[in-house]
């Protein structure tokens, strides 16, 4: 956790710099009655386990969402992340409910709850080279946020999950910059950032209490919304 502030800085700052004359896409999809994201990502990672770097890893992820104006009702998303290190490894199901707190032309703000399921884990320890899995369902609460900034196609964009169990402590960060394509009923965006994830336990294994995995590096993904 004491490394997501310094993530947090160079996340933010972001990899583009377009400068155009639109306004929010969002502002043409508030009349529909709903609309899907889907996003693709490729991750650049590299992994960090008990406090020593270890190798790079090139991850995978996928996104889709389904957002709706019904009220009470969620909106819900699953984001699919796949991590094989030589040290660490991980399928990472995130299942998420959500609201919509802020929906203004300049302004999205989204809190809700994940649900999230490990699989195919492995935790090495490098010392030792003693091998564990840490397959399970963990709970954690969701923020996600979009600022765009003012008559352009660019938009500041970040989500965080976390959660912490008696025995885990999980943080799933992002930031970075987007920038918009409009078309006439969805638009296509470019996004790039850096990416974090950080997973603390406390009593792993009997022969290791506790234990670390750090992922952490930059991200570029195309998302479509329709």
């Amino acid at each position: 956790m004491k490394d997501l502030s310094r993530v947090a800085l160079i996340g933010a700052a972001g990899l583009f710099s377009f400068i155009s004359t639109s306004t929010y896409a969002a502002q043409e999809d508030a009349s529909r009655p709903y609309q899907v994201r889907v996003e693709a990502e490729w991750w650049s990672a590299s992994t960090k386990i008990d406090e020593q770097r270890q190798d790079r890893v090139q991850s995978p992820a996928l996104y889709v969402a389904f957002e709706h104006q019904e009220p009470y009702w969620p909106n819900v998303s699953v984001r699919y992340t796949s991590i094989e290190g030589d040290y660490a490894a991980l399928d990472k199901f995130d299942y998420t409910f959500y609201y919509s707190l802020i929906d203004h032309d300049l302004l999205h703000f989204d809190a809700g709850a994940s649900i999230t399921q490990y699989t195919n884990t492995q935790h090495t320890n490098a010392d030792t080279m003693l091998d564990s899995d840490f397959d399970t369902w963990h709970w954690s609460w969701h923020l996600n946020g979009q600022l765009t900034i003012p008559n352009s196609q660019v938009d500041i964009i970040g989500r965080v999950d976390f959660g912490n169990s008696s025995d885990l402590k999980t943080t799933d960060f992002m930031a970075g910059l987007q920038y918009r394509i409009p078309f006439a009923n969805s638009h296509l965006g470019l996004r790039g950032g850096y990416r974090v994830i950080d997973l603390e336990f406390t009593d792993l294994t009997p022969e290791q209490k506790e234990a670390y995995i750090f992922i952490d590096g930059w991200f570029a993904s195309v998302q479509y919304v329709f």
